[in-house]
């Protein structure tokens, strides 16, 4: 644990009021600062383990909840409704025309048509963004449920900050012939590429390069932190050398960084004095 991450924890122990997440973080101060005293990471992990399958089996029951009520608009079917209404229509007018009352039944069509057009234009609509909202939750569910058990794997010291820091970098994407799978993505809205494997970085992956920033690192169990502390930098699933710099300088390296995190790219520009 860093003096500064000591200095911290000190001043968030002081706060007489702190905020939902101060106390998120002095939670995550607290276990690492138990674990740098000897807590054992058996014991440590287990508990968090435990706990974070727990909020994983809450997911999955939204998630069956959500389909559950996706399926009761299974089988609308919005045109055999005109049909049959259209055929009710048709039999009503056959009858007034008979009677010799075409007048009246041309106000009366008109007025009924009139009628239950906004009728239909208003249920519709309802029916769309309830089937919308619905999408929506199911999605940020399955979305939960992901980052969840990623956190698991990873060790997570606190899930709900680690969630809020993977929701904004993932969304769902539909793919021909796969369906809907899980992206993460670029500031950009491209999705992230694995420079190992080259293939898409994975939400887990994602939770790795976190592990080793010194911005997300105190989230996790084994996490890198401290100014300064490494040589190495996080990029597409995989630590790199700063290819800018003179001993380790890559062309190559430097347009993919430059291209999917314009950011770290400035980062390490200054690093080596450009």
């Amino acid at each position: 644990m860093t003096e500064a991450e000591k200095k911290r924890l000190t001043e968030l122990k002081a706060k007489g009021e702190p905020t939902d997440e101060e106390k998120a973080e002095l939670k995550a101060l607290e276990a690492k600062a138990a674990a740098d005293n000897g807590a054992g990471d058996k014991s440590y992990g287990e508990a968090y383990v435990k706990e974070l399958r727990s909020e994983a089996a809450k997911y999955r029951t939204k998630m069956k909840e959500f389909e559950t009520r996706l399926a009761q608009f299974d089988g609308f079917d919005i045109d055999e409704y005109h049909r049959l209404k259209d055929a009710q229509e048709a039999l009503e007018h056959d009858k007034l025309t008979k009677a010799g009352e075409f007048d009246k039944l041309r106000q009366k069509l008109v007025d009924e048509h009139t009628k239950e057009l906004g009728k239909e234009k208003e249920r519709t609509a309802a029916l769309e963004v309830e089937v919308e909202n619905l999408k929506k939750e199911l999605q940020q569910t399955i979305i939960r449920n992901e980052i969840a058990s990623a956190a698991s794997v990873a060790k997570a010291l606190n899930p709900k900050l680690v969630e809020m820091a993977v929701m904004s970098q993932v969304r769902i994407e539909e793919i021909d012939g796969v369906g809907k799978v899980i992206r993460v993505i670029e500031p950009d809205g491209t999705p992230r590429i694995n420079i190992k494997t080259g293939k898409p970085l994975t939400i887990l992956e994602l939770m790795e390069d976190m592990r080793q920033s010194e911005e997300y690192a105190m989230l996790f169990a084994g996490g890198v932190s401290g100014a300064g502390s490494k040589t190495t930098h996080s990029f597409g699933g995989s630590n790199i050398k700063n290819p800018w710099k003179k001993d380790t300088f890559n062309l190559t390296l430097q347009a993919q960084i430059v291209r999917q995190s314009p950011e770290l790219a400035a980062k390490l520009k200054t690093e080596a004095g450009y």
